[in-house]
């Protein structure tokens, strides 16, 4: 009889252990070494239409009302997107004088002037949206990023004698303004961002690829505040190396990019963020693009929303455009309206 007993004990002992180790591997898929919580409000987005796309493209910037593609394929052509995101039209630029560019050109609109940026080459063409050619050079510092802000001004991204990155203002090929980012202290790139303009204002965001921050300046570099992003991975050593070959530098060992993209409109930041929060699903979380929003004013955290895979296709890139979000993939181009 107390052999019969203590079986049973045995028994009852063991099935608890087994429900509590399921429950334990069931919250494992939740427990992320994150350090941090999302909120996830519901009807924040709601679908509007997709638009199909032939070639690999990218946001070169818009108008008022409209969205504006550049073509990996073919680097001189533009299209145009209405705010109905059906209606379409493809436009070319031409360059008044012949002149060799390299890999990596980029082009930009802002209100009705067209840009070709190319920070190897070291020039910067402009020309009216209107007349179809860039017949204004500037030649500038050789620069990784940069945008225009108008009144033929320019903020550049760049690397200081290779080893600290810093913002410059530049005006009628001249530097007005530097910003140095980060310290001596600090790696080429620790600092390593990005920069979005923020919508018929004088702010502009610079987002950190490789630690939970981004910066809030004016168009002279000035700083208005610094923001840390929701994850908690803060500052983090990136070492690099030089390869002398190649003359190139690059990172040593991996680094993982924190935050991957930013985009701006009058009232909010947006990141898309790779750091997976406490009390999401690794499941839901590799099969959507998780975007966080953050207030214009403060950068202050507000909430967070997915975005899903398209056919297969993972997001590419987003741009927000008033109360519409544009999302981009490999061969499509999706618009939502922003109910926040």
């Amino acid at each position: 009889m107390r052999v019969k007993i203590f079986k049973l004990i045995c028994c009852s002992i063991f099935g608890m252990g087994i429900i509590l180790l399921l429950h334990f591997l069931s919250k494992w898929d939740i427990k992320a070494s994150g350090g941090f919580l999302r909120k996830f409000p519901s009807h924040l987005l709601i679908g509007q239409g997709f638009l199909k796309l032939s070639d690999r493209s990218y946001f070169a910037g818009n108008s008022e009302k409209d969205l504006f593609l550049g073509n990996r394929r073919f680097p001189f052509q533009l299209m145009k997107v209405g705010s109905n995101i059906k209606d379409t039209a493809y436009s070319y630029r031409s360059i008044a004088r012949p002149m060799g560019l390299y890999k990596g050109m980029f082009l930009n609109v802002h209100d009705s002037t067209s840009y070709l940026f190319d920070g190897v080459g070291r020039i910067i063409l402009s020309g009216n949206q209107s007349q179809l050619e860039f017949n204004r050079f500037v030649k500038t510092p050789p620069f990784v990023n940069g945008i225009a802000i108008g009144n033929n001004s320019y903020l550049l991204q760049t690397i200081q004698q290779g080893e600290r990155i810093s913002l410059i203002k530049f005006r009628n090929e001249k530097v007005l303004f530097t910003r140095f980012l980060g310290t001596n202290n600090y790696d080429v790139f620790d600092n390593d961002g990005i920069l979005a303009g923020v919508p018929k204002s004088s702010s502009i965001i610079y987002m950190f690829y490789y630690h939970n921050k981004f910066i809030c300046l004016d168009t002279n570099l000035r700083m208005k505040y610094e923001s840390k992003t929701i994850d908690t991975i803060g500052n983090r050593k990136i070492k690099s190396i030089k390869i002398e070959s190649k003359r190139t530098t690059t990172i040593s060992g991996s680094a993982n990019v924190i935050n991957k993209k930013v985009s701006c409109n009058s009232k909010w930041v947006i990141i898309q963020s790779s750091i997976r929060a406490d009390n999401e699903l690794k499941s839901t979380f590799e099969k959507n693009a998780v975007l966080d929003v953050y207030s214009i004013k403060d950068g202050g955290y507000i909430f967070s929303f997915y975005i899903p895979m398209l056919d297969k296709e993972r997001m590419i890139d987003f741009k927000v455009l008033g109360n519409k979000l544009y999302v981009l993939y490999e061969t499509y181009l999706y618009q939502f309206l922003l109910k926040f």
